[in-house]
């Protein structure tokens, strides 16, 4: 296979193929997490109305787990805004309309963000018993909400090809829920990474 190597990371590689793109997971990846972000990726795909890659096939790529999607032509947002700063603003105000897009979403059969919430509450030792009760009291009597919840929604995860946006990677750590506690996380990860 003429696989090119495309981007790397701490856990995977993804090669571009025709019109394939091949995620390929490091050999000690959990194969229940490549299977799940499948899932959840199919999942998302299914809802209609957001433009992602389809999920392709699962399967071994020189014999490590991996997911192949189609492949979305185009630059990353974030190297949009890096080629052309003066156009900051613009690309922020996509970057806004596709995340209310996102999140204008249902997708009742994903993991629930509350209960992704409640175990990181629950797995701080450094919180004490009482801090750790107040805090899952405060997220159970939250509203319950089935919103797709982009987890990693950032501008390098999107490409964009003319006016055409594609939500391409991050999708494996969709939840659905209450997105305004999402939208915050991302908004505030965003801000402290981009230029001031």
């Amino acid at each position: 296979m003429a696989a090119e190597l495309i981007a790397t990371t701490a856990t995977k590689k993804v090669f571009h193929d025709g019109e394939k793109a091949i995620k390929v997971f490091n050999a000690e990846f959990p194969k229940a997490e490549v299977l799940n972000e499948a899932l959840i990726s199919a999942r998302v795909e299914e809802i209609g109305g957001i433009n992602v890659p389809r999920v392709l096939e699962v399967g071994v790529f020189d014999n490590q787990w991996s997911i192949t999607f189609d492949f979305i032509e185009g630059k990353t947002l974030q190297q949009l805004m890096d080629e052309n700063p003066e156009k900051l603003p613009e690309y922020m105000e996509q970057m806004v309309n596709l995340h209310l897009n996102v999140m204008s979403k249902h997708c009742p059969h994903l993991n629930k963000l509350k209960d992704k919430i409640s175990k990181q509450i629950q797995d701080i030792e450094e919180l004490g018993d009482v801090t750790r009760y107040d805090m899952r009291t405060q997220l159970d009597s939250m509203p319950k909400h089935t919103k797709l919840c982009h987890g990693d929604f950032n501008p390098s995860q999107h490409h964009c090809k003319g006016r055409r946006h594609h939500v391409c990677s991050g999708l494996g750590s969709c939840h659905s829920g209450q997105c305004q506690c999402r939208c915050g996380k991302n908004l505030s990860a965003v801000l402290s990474a981009g230029p001031e």
